[in-house]
């Protein structure tokens, strides 16, 4: 049985994890939009490995280039992450709700149950919540801003490999990350600690790219000016 559970949370982290590129970060957000710099973020080759917080599947999740300067009236910024977690709040309470059949009710029915009759009871309530979850995905589809071919690729994925339902939100958010404009969200967005704890992140991946570029050469001057704003924010934020 711990090994039941080990792989579960292993498959769990797997689907959850994301390869950032060197000009990538990932950040959650908590309502009203207020930025969460958390995760666990780890070097591999060229490839940055980044798990979001475990426990943390009601928040939608986003990566974005900080190479991107914001443009004037191009919406994303703060206010279209505030409008995005309108949105995507519809999945909140399922997905909170499959957290606590993964993170509560299994280990109960293995470690206090120990009864096949448990697990099987466990089991249809998890297919009935991850069923309930996509009948909202897809009844709210237009308003999540996916399609229909993306929704029966999670739900097939989902309905196959349950603990793939846990990142269903995330999976959702991170396909709007390509409208969010990483310098426009920090400058507008709330949660000062957190802004700030993002723009560290970011300023030490441009640091690394410095580390590679070629001394006096237009990328060195991008990634000096980009240093900068970022280095800005942190000042103003704290």
């Amino acid at each position: 049985m711990p090994a039941l559970l080990g792989g579960i949370v292993l498959m769990y982290l797997y689907d959850g994890a994301l390869l950032l590129y060197h000009d990538e970060v990932a950040f959650e957000t908590r309502r009203g939009g207020a930025l969460v710099a958390g995760g666990l973020m780890l070097e591999l080759g060229r490839r940055q490995l980044f798990l979001p917080p475990p426990l943390s599947v009601h928040r939608p999740l986003y990566r974005v280039s900080w190479r991107a300067s914001a443009q004037p009236g191009d919406g994303g910024g703060a206010a279209r992450l505030r409008r995005l977690a309108g949105r995507f709040s519809v999945l909140v309470p399922w997905s909170l709700l499959l957290l606590v059949l993964f993170a509560v009710g299994l280990p109960a029915c293995v470690w206090l149950a120990r009864t096949s009759v448990a697990l099987l009871i466990w089991l249809a309530a998890t297919y009935v919540t991850i069923l309930a979850t996509l009948a909202v995905a897809f009844a709210h589809r237009r308003r999540l801003g996916v399609t229909r071919g993306q929704l029966w690729s999670l739900a097939r994925d989902a309905l196959l490999c349950p603990p793939f339902a846990l990142n269903l939100l995330r999976k959702i958010s991170l396909a709007q990350s390509r409208r969010l404009d990483l310098r426009a969200v920090m400058a507008g967005a709330p949660g000062a600690g957190s802004t700030v704890a993002l723009a560290r992140v970011v300023q030490a991946r441009i640091g690394t790219s410095l580390s590679f570029a070629q001394a006096g050469g237009d990328e060195e001057s991008a990634l000096r000016g980009a240093l900068e704003f970022y280095e800005r924010m942190a000042g103003h934020a704290g």
